[in-house]
């Protein structure tokens, strides 16, 4: 008997080591001025990089899109505005992690979006959460996801830096005015 029990303690402990990673709702919606969602994922092997996306032009995130993370290090990787509808967050690797995303509007409104995982560049998976205004219908996609980690970092708001031209002209523009200064 003994034996028997020990060999069942054993095949679940190697089902729980070898099951999927997952993402999962931390509570329900905490609805201000715009509302939240806790976030937990568990069962991942070194996730360094997240990508979210707004599926079907249901609505938008709201800055700060991503907060309290519980692992130390993890935040924007650049600047996606201050309603995005795609962002991404990178930090050290973890295994299981905790996090809030923010979304602009009301908890009442339904809205969608798809949550990616990587391992440097490399995809592990993707969930598309799918909030109908009281819960949450959450799918792993698979290889049915599209987007890359490049696409994430490509996202970001590109501030334009000035041309070589425009550069030019304020130059001979700033060199101008001091020849005129040293004339009179």
């Amino acid at each position: 008997m003994k034996v028997f029990a020990g060999m069942a303690c054993v095949l679940a402990l190697s089902a729980v080591t070898s099951a999927e990673p997952v993402t999962f709702p931390v509570g329900g919606p905490v609805d201000g001025n715009s509302w939240s969602q806790g976030i937990s994922n568990f069962g991942w092997s070194g996730v360094d990089f997240m990508g979210f996306v707004i599926n079907d032009s249901s609505g938008t995130f709201e800055a700060p899109v991503f907060s309290n993370s519980s692992v130390a290090g993890w935040g924007a990787i650049g600047d996606f505005g201050a309603t995005p509808t795609i962002f991404a967050v990178s930090g050290p690797g973890f295994v299981n992690q905790t996090h809030t995303i923010t979304f602009a509007g009301l908890s009442s409104d339904p809205i969608s979006f798809t949550n990616y995982f990587f391992v440097g560049s490399t995809f592990q998976n993707a969930f598309r959460w799918d909030w109908d205004g009281s819960s949450w219908d959450i799918n792993a996609l698979g290889s049915a996801a599209t987007l890359t980690r490049e696409d994430f970092e490509m996202a970001m708001v590109v501030i334009p830096l000035p041309s070589a031209a425009a550069m030019a002209l304020f130059g001979m523009a700033a060199v101008g005015s001091r020849r005129q200064r040293s004339v009179a």
